[in-house]
């Protein structure tokens, strides 16, 4: 297929990868090569030929390239795997985004590496504080959740409304990096807030169907006066009519182009629940043109639809998808790579006459990793304004 017939989102996906690829080879080809300049400084290189550092050069490399591209298989059909063999994948990403940290960090590198009179060291040592900086987001801050209570200020909010407290969660992606076990940790947080209602938007598992049960069960965990209400994400496509089925027998039914209308007199609302433009479900139309009159919450897992949804007059949009790009730059809230790829990266923003929040998600896509972006619980308080 030309470059012409692909859509613009796989135009940008094929350019992601290919930029992950060079930086994986160049990630890697820099190690290698300070690796080989220091072992021949220390005279290590004599003790074999110049024809096998070649070849361990060139095996490091493929070795890395090949790592990072059997990454992308572990994603797919994600199913429940020995422990022992998840935290062997969790190092082998460790290796990868050290590599790949490598790249930024070698101005670090040779700043230490000088003072010792060994700049020939400074990709090694590149790597070494990338492998530390990695291993940190994978086992201690992806681990890190943060709750985060925002308030959101209504002109027009019902009397009754005011104050209402909404845990907002989303992409908890259960899998084999955060089964079932992990998410019932998450559900004891949201029900020590005691929130009105809560509203999870998509992204329930990470792939495949295997962990369906195990994500409807953490879900039964929540629990509000005003209900639990879900939508589902792009992840959650591979087989959703069994995933609303095992959602729906543990109590927890997911919204789809729909609305329900929960509570009483001031302090009613409607709930509306968008379908999931990756395979072309979500329809505007069906899910919020024919609601009651009164304060609307959409659900909405993609951010970017909030400009399409704002003049349907929704009060207030949830949304995640983002992740909050996973990894940023420290105490810049919009300075991450998911800022990258366009608008409301994480945070509150204002859409017209909707407001839209968008959380960074408890759970993780890709790369196990957490760096500069918290997992966390939005509790969200709305106010008359």
């Amino acid at each position: 297929m030309s470059s012409a017939r692909l859509s613009s989102g796989a135009r940008k996906r094929l350019g992601f990868l290919g930029a992950l690829v060079a930086l994986t080879v160049l990630g890697h080809a820099m190690v290698a090569f300070s690796a080989l300049t220091l072992a021949q400084l220390i005279e290590f290189r004599a003790l074999v030929s110049a024809r096998t550092w070649g070849l361990v050069v060139l095996a490091w490399c493929v070795l890395g390239l090949l790592l990072s591209l059997q990454r992308l298989r572990w994603l797919f059909h994600d199913r429940v795997r020995p422990r022992a063999l998840v935290v062997g994948i969790q190092l082998v990403y460790c290796h990868f985004l050290g590599v790949l940290l490598a790249v930024p960090l070698a101005p670090l590198g040779l700043a230490v590496a000088l003072p010792f009179g060994v700049p020939e060291a400074f990709g090694w040592l590149a790597y070494l504080l990338g492998v530390i900086l990695a291993s940190y987001g994978v086992f201690v801050r992806r681990r890190w959740v943060l709750v985060r209570e925002v308030e959101v200020p209504l002109a027009e909010l019902p009397p009754g409304l005011d104050g209402l407290r909404i845990a907002h969660l989303s992409d908890l992606h259960i899998g084999s990096f955060d089964p079932q076990a992990v998410g019932a940790r998450w559900a004891r947080r949201v029900r020590a807030l005691k929130p009105d209602l809560v509203a999870v938007t998509g992204d329930l598992v990470t792939s495949g169907t295997a962990f369906y049960p195990q994500v409807a069960a953490v879900l039964s965990e929540l629990e509000a006066p005003l209900g639990v209400h879900v939508i589902l994400g792009n992840h959650d496509q591979w087989d959703r009519a069994e995933l609303k089925v095992a959602l729906a027998r543990r109590g927890v039914p997911a919204l789809e182009n729909e609305w329900v209308e929960v509570g009483e007199g001031e302090r009613r609302l409607v709930v509306a629940g968008l379908g999931d433009p990756f395979t072309q479900s979500a329809d505007l139309e069906r899910t919020l043109v024919d609601r009651p009159p009164g304060f609307t919450l959409l659900l909405s897992h993609y951010p970017s639809w909030a400009r399409r949804a704002e003049p349907y007059g929704a009060e207030l949009m949830l949304s995640g998808h983002t992740h909050g790009g996973q990894v940023g730059l420290p105490w810049l809230p919009r300075m991450n790579a998911a800022s990258l790829t366009g608008q409301y990266p994480r945070g509150l923003f204002s859409v017209g006459r909707m407001w839209l929040y968008v959380t960074s998600g408890l759970g993780t896509s890709g790369p196990p990793i957490r760096l500069g972006v918290a997992p966390e619980i939005a509790l969200l308080v709305l106010r008359r304004a």
